[in-house]
């Protein structure tokens, strides 16, 4: 049998290194598809699935909601959300020893495991014997709906699905109430991030797809406008002095940084020499996330004789979103759209993200998981004063963008700007003056 690539996905869609990186053994790709076989789901798929695709066509791995007992543990470690079950565990050898069958059984026991894996947990709901629970939706509050999959009631031993998260009986509930049903709740009041030892002003975050690396634009000591990052143990923490990232500097500004899940690309702006005395896009790129980024170069096919600037990337690399201001004879800035079949073609002609553009000023915009929800800033009426954070929602990916609205309990008085979401949909990072400098901020969300 070929052997296929075997990609995990569920609700957080957060790319780790590859499989061989990881140390990733036969029994433990077992215990995963193991996992994938109780999700309800096919326990391989024939090519890397991108963010967003239906999950009838994507490995589950890990995907059920494990026990609290069971991360303390050092058998499989993740940085985010931190996994490391013990492989003492009775269920864990009950579920390993199930997908080393399953392996079997479908002719992987040979293939190598240096493929891409995506190891995350979401949540899922079990019942016991000939359950199903209803089909797990994840719902941000404000008015998007994330698919989670079906999950399997257990038909058998493995009905003992109900240790790792979910509650007895037919179709049953878990921590998440009935049905699987994760309903994200308001942003809480949003947080000073602090640390960074840096004092002049900072500008347009963005993390990583672990959850553990900042990236941002920091003016220090009255000069231009540079890129650093900052680092936390894990998402409890408070981020590490930051560092400027010396392969990106150059002597003109360079700033509002976004990367890619896998932090193997970094795109942002700048005014270094081949841009004039404007903002671009530019992009660089590395081997891994140990290794420096290369040369940066710009996405001439984008930038204009006008500013092209704050980017933001979907977790597939296919939708980037950026402001362009004066295009088509234009005086604010507007949120612009352009996508791609794969992230190695070059990007479609530039289109403005209509539905979401006004006659004010439209900055940085972000999308959630799903691309049914965006955020962004904009000093439009109706907002607190300054520039503030909106979102407006849609039914599909193909749809238009319903009318937007203010994000409750995050927006001041002063500006409030540069909104990145973080690819699970739990944090939003943003800009703030209302300290009297721009700093930055954090807000987080769990589910109700």
């Amino acid at each position: 049998m070929c052997c296929p690539t075997v990609v995990a996905t569920s609700r957080r869609h957060t790319p780790i290194q590859t499989a061989s990186d990881k140390g990733i053994d036969q029994p433990t790709l077992g215990l995963a598809l193991a996992f994938g076989f109780l999700g309800h789901l096919a326990p391989v798929a024939s090519n890397p699935v991108p963010h967003g695709d239906s999950t009838d066509r994507l490995v589950l791995l890990l995907g059920l909601v494990l026990a609290e007992r069971l991360e303390t543990e050092s058998l499989l470690c993740m940085p985010s959300p931190r996994w490391c079950p013990s492989a003492t565990d009775p269920l864990v050898k009950r579920l390993t020893t199930l997908g080393v069958s399953l392996l079997a059984s479908v002719g992987l026991t040979g293939c190598p495991l240096s493929d891409h894996y995506y190891i995350e947990k979401t949540p899922s709901a079990s019942g016991s014997s000939g359950g199903q629970a209803s089909g797990g939706q994840l719902v941000d509050s404000g008015g998007s709906s994330h698919s989670a999959g079906a999950s399997n009631g257990g038909a058998s031993e493995q009905g003992g699905a109900v240790d790792i998260g979910g509650a007895g009986g037919s179709g049953g509930t878990n921590e998440f109430g009935a049905g699987g049903a994760c309903v994200l709740g308001p942003f809480e009041a949003p947080q000073l991030i602090t640390g960074l030892g840096l004092t002049g002003t900072l500008w347009g975050p963005a993390l990583s797809g672990d959850g553990l690396t900042l990236y941002f634009g920091a003016v220090e000591n009255s000069g231009g406008e540079h890129i650093y990052r900052a680092k936390r143990t894990n998402r409890g923490t408070v981020f590490a002095a930051a560092e400027r990232i010396a392969a990106l500097a150059s002597n003109a500004s360079d700033g509002t940084p976004c990367v890619s899940p896998d932090e193997l690309t970094i795109y942002f702006y700048s005014t270094r020499a081949g841009a004039g005395s404007n903002r671009d896009l530019w992009a660089a790129t590395r081997s891994s996330v140990t290794a420096t980024f290369g040369t940066p170069t710009s996405l001439a096919t984008l930038n204009t004789s006008s500013n092209d600037y704050q980017p933001w990337i979907s977790s597939d690399e296919r939708t980037l979103l950026y402001v362009a201001a004066g295009t088509a004879g234009l005086t604010t800035t507007d949120v612009w759209i352009v996508t791609r079949t794969d992230n190695t073609q070059t990007f479609s002609e530039p289109a403005r993200l209509s539905s979401i553009n006004s006659s004010s000023n439209e900055q940085r915009a972000s999308m959630s998981s799903d691309a049914l929800t965006v955020y962004f800033s904009s000093d439009r009426p109706g907002g607190l004063g300054g520039s503030d954070i909106w979102r407006a929602t849609r039914t599909d990916p193909s749809s238009e963008f319903s009318a937007a609205s203010v994000v409750s309990g995050v927006n001041t008085s002063a500006n409030d700007m540069d909104p990145l979401l973080s690819r699970d949909d739990t944090e939003l990072f943003f800009s703030s003056s209302r300290n009297g400098t721009s700093q930055l901020w954090r807000s987080s969300r769990t589910c109700q």
